[in-house]
C-alpha cells in the first residue's frame, strides 16, 4: 500500500483537484461568461494533471499493490477521485463541445 510520504502525495493532490473544481465559482458573481470560461481551462486540465500524477506515485508501488491501489475496492477518495477522471474528461468535452456550438450559433 501507499507508504506515508506517497499518502500525502496523493491526498493533498486530491485537495488541490476539488479546489480545482470551486475556482470558477466566485468568478460568477462578476461574470457568468467568465466563471464558464474559467471552468472550461481549468476542469480538464486539473483532471488531466490529478491522473497523471495519481499514476506516477502509484507506480513507485510493487505491481502487486499498484493494480490493488488504482483497480481495487475504492473505498479510498482520491483512489475514487482517479478512477471518475475519465468521466470527468469526457463531460468536460462535451461542455466544451456545447461552448463552442453556442458561440457558433449566436
Amino acid at each position: 500500500m501507499f507508504s506515508v510520504t506517497q499518502k500525502r502525495k496523493v491526498e493533498v493532490l486530491a485537495v488541490f483537484y476539488v479546489v480545482a473544481f470551486f475556482i470558477p465559482f466566485p468568478f460568477s458573481i462578476v461574470s457568468n461568461e467568465l466563471a464558464v470560461l474559467i471552468s472550461l481551462v481549468i476542469w480538464p486540465v486539473s483532471a488531466i494533471a490529478y491522473m497523471v500524477t495519481y499514476r506516477r506515485v502509484v507506480l513507485e508501488l510493487p505491481a502487486s499493490d499498484s493494480f490493488f491501489v488504482t483497480w481495487g475496492v475504492s473505498t479510498y477518495l482520491p483512489q475514487l477521485f482517479y478512477k471518475m477522471s475519465p468521466f470527468f474528461l469526457v463531460g468536460y468535452v462535451f461542455m466544451i463541445g456545447a461552448a463552442i456550438w453556442e458561440a457558433i450559433g449566436s
